[in-house]
C-alpha cells in the first residue's frame, strides 16, 4: 500500500497538492499502512509504526527491497529496546525514538525531512500530576520525561512549545503532505460518535484478571456471549465507562442470587465514575474533507478510517491532558 493523496478532480500521484487546486477538492486523503494496537498502552507505538511504514512506501516508490526490511515487529522491537520495555508511553518518548529511527536506520537509505513536535508543555506538566489518567504513573515517568526532553533539545530535533493552530493543522491536512500523529481525549471523541454503551475486549481483559474469585468470573463470561460483537471505538481505559454501563444493562434484565448481587456491587464500585475527564489515546490525522469540514483519522483500536468534525477533533486534541500534543511527520523531503 503506498501513501498517495486522493481527490476527486487532482491526479493521485503527487504528494503535495497546489493550494489553489485545493479548492476544488472535495477530499484529500492519504492512505496508510493499517496496524492495530495490541494493548491498552501501545495506541502511541501503532501510530509510529504506522507512519514510519507509510513513509517508507512513499519513498521506496515501488521498491520491494527496501520495503521487505521493515515491518511492525521490527519497529516494535526497536522501541522495546529504546524504552528498556516501559510501558508508560508520553508523546516525547515516541518522538524521539522515531528522531532516532529516522537518523540511524532511514536516512541512509532515504532522504526523510526530520518530523516536527509540538506541544504546550516542553517538560513534564506538574499540573498533570492529580489528573486521574496519569497519576498511578506520574513520578515514575516524571524524571524520564524531563530528561526525554532535554535529549531532543540537544540532539537539535524540532520541539517547538506552542499550539498548532486550527489552520495549521488543516493546511497540512488539505495540502496532503503530512501525517498527524495527535494525543487526544478519547472520552470527547467517543461522546461525539455515539451514546450507545459499547464493549472494550481490552476492558473485559483488564477486570477479568482483576476479578479474585471463580463466581464473579464465571458471572462475568457468562456476559461476554450477551454482548458478543460489540466493540468500543477505543481500546485505551476510556472503555471502562461504556463497559460498566452495558454491563449494569445485562445485571440489571438477570435473576441474580444474593451472592451475584454482591459482587455486582463489588465489581461496579471497583470501576472509575464517569466523572473522570481526560482518557488519552494516539490517532493518525491523515487526511480532510472540505465539504464536511471532516477531519479524517486512523485510529489503531478500530480497523477503518473515520471522519470526525473540525469541532470534535479540535475539542480532544485540545483537552486538559494532551498537552496540545502533535507529532507532523512529512512524507515530502528537506
Amino acid at each position: 500500500m503506498h501513501a498517495s493523496c486522493r481527490s476527486r478532480t487532482a491526479s493521485p500521484s503527487p504528494a503535495v497538492v497546489p493550494l489553489q487546486e485545493v479548492r476544488a477538492m472535495r477530499t484529500v486523503n492519504i492512505d496508510v499502512v493499517a496496524i492495530r494496537q495490541v494493548a491498552d498502552y501501545d495506541c502511541g507505538l501503532a501510530c509510529i509504526a504506522m507512519v514510519v511504514l507509510t513513509l517508507i512506501d512513499h519513498l521506496s516508490a515501488g521498491d520491494e527491497q527496501k520495503r521487505q526490511d521493515w515491518s511492525p515487529g521490527r519497529i516494535y522491537q526497536q522501541y522495546n529496546r529504546f524504552s528498556k520495555n516501559n510501558t508508560s508511553i508520553w508523546t516525547i518518548d515516541l518522538y524521539v525514538f522515531l528522531c532516532t529511527l529516522i537518523r540511524d536506520d532511514l536516512r541512509p537509505a532515504f532522504d526523510v525531512r526530520s518530523p516536527r513536535f509540538t506541544t504546550t508543555a516542553a517538560e513534564c506538566n506538574n499540573a498533570l500530576a492529580s489528573a486521574p489518567f496519569y497519576v498511578s504513573d506520574f513520578l515514575c515517568d516524571k524524571t524520564r520525561v524531563d530528561r526525554m526532553f532535554i535529549k531532543a533539545r540537544d540532539e537539535g530535533m524540532r520541539v517547538e512549545e506552542r499550539r498548532l493552530s486550527t489552520e495549521e493543522v488543516t493546511d497540512l491536512l488539505v495540502n496532503g503532505s503530512a501525517l498527524l500523529v495527535v494525543l487526544l481525549d478519547a472520552t470527547i471523541m467517543r461522546k461525539a460518535r455515539s451514546t450507545t454503551p459499547v464493549l472494550s475486549l481490552s476492558c473485559l481483559q483488564t477486570v477479568f484478571s482483576k476479578l479474585c474469585c471463580d463466581p464473579a468470573k464465571r458471572l462475568l463470561c457468562s456476559c461476554f456471549p450477551a454482548l458478543k460483537g460489540k466493540t468500543s471505538v477505543f481500546c485505551c481505559p476510556s472503555s471502562y465507562f461504556p463497559f460498566r454501563r452495558a454491563l449494569a444493562s445485562w445485571w440489571s434484565s438477570h435473576p441474580q442470587t444474593p451472592a451475584e448481587s454482591h459482587i455486582q456491587h463489588g465489581f461496579a464500585s471497583s470501576l472509575p465514575t464517569e466523572q473522570c475527564q481526560f482518557q488519552g489515546h494516539y490517532i493518525i490525522a491523515r487526511g480532510f474533507d472540505v465539504a464536511t469540514q471532516s477531519v479524517i483519522i486512523t485510529d489503531p483500536s478500530i480497523s477503518h478510517p473515520l471522519m470526525v468534525p473540525l469541532s470534535v477533533f479540535e475539542a480532544a486534541r485540545q483537552s486538559f491532558g494532551s498537552d496540545d500534543d502533535i507529532i507532523t511527520v512529512y512524507l515530502d523531503g528537506p
